[in-house]
């Protein structure tokens, strides 16, 4: 399954519900993740441009949508990003290594000089 990271930046009206539920908001979050079909693997706050951290597994890219637009409608801007593991990374790289390679107009057993 899938994993994503996503950030999450307050408005007024979510720094306010941050500051009133406090860590209670993550542990919320956490139930909150089996409506979206998701795993929670890490609920972090942060200080800077963004004020919360998630790293969760979910089934299909449908549920880090939902969940996104959800904290929109709750006071937060949400981040959405698709984590990929090494061995996707290799599938593309041999993606582009077959992609890169020229197409043969030649047929099997014909060399050039036998169709000139």
């Amino acid at each position: 399954m899938p994993q994503f990271l996503i950030l999450f930046r307050n408005d007024q009206t979510g720094a306010f519900n941050m500051a009133r539920t406090g860590g209670r908001g993550a542990s919320d979050l956490t139930s909150i993740l089996d409506a979206y079909k998701g795993r929670s693997g890490s609920i972090y706050a942060l200080s800077g441009r963004y004020d919360a951290m998630l790293i969760a597994t979910f089934e299909d890219d449908i549920g880090p949508l939902a969940l996104a637009l959800g904290a929109t409608a709750n006071g937060q801007y949400a981040e959405v990003f698709r984590m990929f593991e090494l061995d996707e990374v290799d599938q593309a790289a041999e993606m582009i290594e077959k992609a890169a390679e020229p197409e043969s107009s030649e047929e099997p057993g014909e060399t050039v000089s036998e169709r000139t």
